[in-house]
């Protein structure tokens, strides 16, 4: 289920809305390669899965290895934007992304996420710090704050994907616990800091805000709000381990976190992807009612 959710589905828009801004930049050899690695990611996540299924290591380690393939071609379409882009800063925090991705692609090989917390954090940081990647690149269009002041989280993740990659490879070994502890502290800190900043950078108005902007700014409140508290529930499992909360961190960052950032960013992104507009009215907060609901009943 991990796999399947990162590698076929959260990885398959993440790529399609780079390739399609891309598209706004310069044409260049290594963007065009990296169109291919949709297919490569799709290819892989089937196969393993396929292979985990039958238990065939030949599955698991043919699909792992297209899994490899296409996070390196991801890897190189976002060095595409760091050689392009004015703003790097963001790109740096989509490229630490991209680690992560391939970091996961190698590990699905070995053994499935479920129950190694190291190995579940990998995973949900691709899209974890590539959301932030771009909450750093629209911030700074929207607002004139630099995005400079953000620089420090980006060492602060940088840690955070040392050591949960430490703990998902020392699993066993219970002693190390305090790794993904400290890990969680870290990522609670940084959307901490993102959601002190996105408010500073707020402009006080309310009248003239337009509907879009309202639309997103309550749903990336939300999601901040979501993702702080998933890291305490899990910096709280690794101290006391329970089903309860090892479902409660989870989703509260798969779907409270990412999924709200991903219907904020919809009717910002989608627009250049499919070419066509939203309009914003009362019925667009009801997926964001109804996901709340449901993560607070679960």
């Amino acid at each position: 289920h991990p796999l399947l959710m990162v590698f076929g589905f959260v990885a398959g828009i993440i790529m399609t809305e780079r390739i399609a801004g891309i598209e706004l930049l310069p044409a260049s050899r290594d963007s065009r390669l990296s169109v291919s690695m949709i297919p490569f990611a799709f290819a892989g996540v089937t196969i393993e899965a396929l292979g985990y299924g039958i238990d065939s290591v030949f599955l698991r380690y043919a699909g792992a290895l297209l899994l490899v393939v296409g996070s390196a071609l991801f890897l190189v379409l976002i060095r595409s934007f760091y050689r392009k882009s004015r703003e790097n800063l963001s790109v740096t925090f989509m490229t630490m992304s991209a680690v992560s991705l391939l970091a996961s692609s190698v590990l699905s090989a070995l053994e499935l996420p479920a129950g190694n917390t190291g190995f579940i954090m990998l995973l949900l940081l691709f899209p974890i710090t590539f959301i932030l990647g771009e909450r750093v690149e629209l911030t700074s269009l929207a607002s004139a704050r630099r995005p400079e002041r953000l620089r420090p989280t980006l060492v602060v993740l940088s840690i955070c994907l040392i050591l949960f990659g430490l703990g998902s490879t020392t699993f066993f070994l219970s002693g190390l616990r305090f790794v993904d502890l400290a890990a969680f502290l870290l990522l609670a800190a940084t959307f901490g800091i993102f959601m002190r900043e996105e408010r500073a950078s707020s402009r006080p108005t309310t009248a003239s805000v337009m509907p879009l902007q309202q639309y997103v700014r309550l749903h990336v409140g939300s999601a901040y709000l979501w993702g702080l508290l998933g890291s305490v529930f899990g910096a709280v499992y690794v101290i006391t381990p329970t089903i309860q909360l090892y479902d409660a961190f989870i989703h509260s960052l798969a779907l409270g976190f990412i999924g709200l950032m991903l219907l904020a960013h919809g009717p910002v992104i989608l627009p250049v992807v499919i070419g066509r507009s939203f309009e914003q009215t009362r019925l667009s907060n009801v997926p964001l009612a109804l996901l709340t609901l449901g993560l607070l009943l679960r």
